[in-house]
């Protein structure tokens, strides 16, 4: 079993439910076979840029998995300052609602 499907396998629950959310790298149907374990490191590397192709579909798979998150990271920034905002919104209404009462 390649090493990215033991990670993903921790990555599960006993129930099955990802714990986290963003999967792209499904688990392998069938391992990579013996002989291209064994295969010296000269034999899959590119000769133009040196990247490994048993590990390339890794990369790309990962490069999708930064993209996601930093979409997700945008949502976060400036959180902070909305929330303080509408905690402040929310004790203002709060203040106006006890007035109402009191009336």
């Amino acid at each position: 079993m390649s090493k990215t499907a033991r990670l993903q396998e921790a990555d599960v629950s006993s129930d099955g439910a990802a714990e986290d959310e963003v999967r792209i790298i499904p688990l392998p149907v069938h391992p990579l076979p013996e002989e291209i374990r064994k295969m010296r490191r000269d034999e899959t590397v590119c000769r133009y840029c040196g990247v490994s192709y048993l590990i390339h579909n890794e990369i790309k798979a990962l490069e999708g998995k930064l993209k996601i998150v930093q979409k997700e990271l945008k949502n976060y920034q400036g959180m902070e300052d909305r929330e303080k905002k509408l905690q402040q919104e929310f004790e203002i209404s709060k203040a106006a609602n006890q007035e109402l009462q009191t009336r």
